[in-house]
């Protein structure tokens, strides 16, 4: 009663407000809601127009997820509070959210950038259909030429292609019209390129179809996509995905923005096809400590008193999984925040990390060094 009292004070009629789906019940109130959109029964996936405008409230939410997402970093806030901290939770709040705003960098650094996916997203919101949806229609007769089937023949196929435009990490940044979108492309870009294949289209012109991207959600689900590209116009590249929002005309979806990162990579003598082996210098010690994890670390030492130690080794949880240690799953431990994570949990491949097993940094760690 309280909070409703409060939100009737500062808010005013036809306000606007920007949630997630756990507000639904709030529509019946007299300011706007705007809600990302839920599939329909019957439907696998978020027509036009239901994607586009679900794109618009992300992209304005996508701010907040991200600041929920450094405090969530924090040790005390990842699991249940011990009750003897209920108290003095709020001053303890307060303390982690001064320390991310002192050293922790902007969420957005520049406005302009901002303003102009706004922009973007604006002219495509009240698009009804996706032209590139009716090429992934079984019913129809649409017939794809197979071009590549793994990692050599892709990257013959890209180098070799004409059409295929010459991307550079800009264009893709400007195509993406988002910094979260950007970040899971890179993790569709690791899981899939040992999986995907290529197909092109055998009458319509710079068409190609790549099926075989993984799903972030499960490893058995895999996406299919379509591509139209312009050679002389890179951010005027059209997509189609069989994922929940793939139909959207806004911008790509992350699976999109991956094979647009495969085409730029190859493209630039594969810098990021490569695992780089790194070692820890000095400026990058200054670095990381410049942020707030390392003070996140000492937080949690003072905190780790008798009480928390206690409750700590009944009711340890790892992983973004939140489950208990399994002597039998693979885990690795972040070189900053020692952390542990289930590699499948994360996006990444253990072989993979193997490569790198003494200085792997969790993503949330390399989000920050970065």
């Amino acid at each position: 009663m309280a909070q409703t009292l409060l939100f009737k004070k500062i808010l005013k009629e036809n306000d606007v407000l920007i949630l997630d789906k756990g507000y639904t019940r709030m529509k019946k109130r007299s300011f706007q809601i705007k809600i990302p959109q839920t599939i329909l029964k019957g439907k696998t996936q978020l027509s036009t127009k239901q994607a586009n405008e679900s794109r618009l409230v992300t992209f304005h939410r996508n701010v907040v997820e991200r600041a929920i997402g450094r405090l969530k970093k924090w040790k005390i806030l990842q699991n249940r509070v011990v009750h003897q901290y209920v108290p003095k939770l709020n001053e303890i709040v307060c303390i982690l959210v001064s320390t991310i705003n002192k050293f922790d960098g902007p969420l957005y650094k520049d406005d302009s950038y901002k303003n102009k996916y706004v922009k973007t997203i604006m002219e495509h919101i009240n698009d009804s259909t996706n032209e590139l949806q009716e090429l992934m229609n079984k019913n129809k007769n649409y017939r794809y030429e197979l071009v590549a089937r793994n990692r050599n023949e892709i990257i013959d196929f890209v180098k070799n292609t004409k059409y295929l435009p010459a991307y550079t990490i800009s264009n893709i940044r400007s195509i993406s019209t988002g910094y979260y979108s950007m970040k899971l492309s890179e993790r569709y870009f690791v899981n899939s390129i040992n999986q995907i294949k290529i197909y092109e289209h055998d009458h319509v012109e710079n068409c190609i179809k790549v099926v075989g991207i993984a799903s972030r959600f499960t490893s058995v689900k895999k996406h299919t996509l379509i591509l139209k590209f312009d050679p002389q116009k890179p951010q005027q590249t059209k997509f189609y995905c069989s994922c929940k929002s793939g139909a959207r005309t806004t911008n790509p979806c992350a699976h999109g923005l991956c094979i647009l990162m495969l085409i730029q990579s190859t493209k630039k003598q594969l810098p990021q096809l490569l695992v780089k082996q790194g070692t820890m210098n000095y400026h990058n010690a200054v670095k990381i400590e410049r942020t707030s994890s390392y003070y996140q670390m000492l937080y949690d030492n003072i905190m780790d008193c008798k009480i928390y130690k206690e409750w700590k080794i009944n009711n340890e949880l790892y992983c973004i999984c939140n489950e208990p240690y399994n002597e039998d799953e693979w885990m690795i431990k972040c070189s900053i925040c020692k952390e542990l994570y289930h590699p499948s949990c994360i996006g990444q491949i253990q072989e993979e990390i193997e490569d790198n097993i003494d200085e792997w940094k969790c993503p949330y760690c390399e989000e920050d060094s970065s």
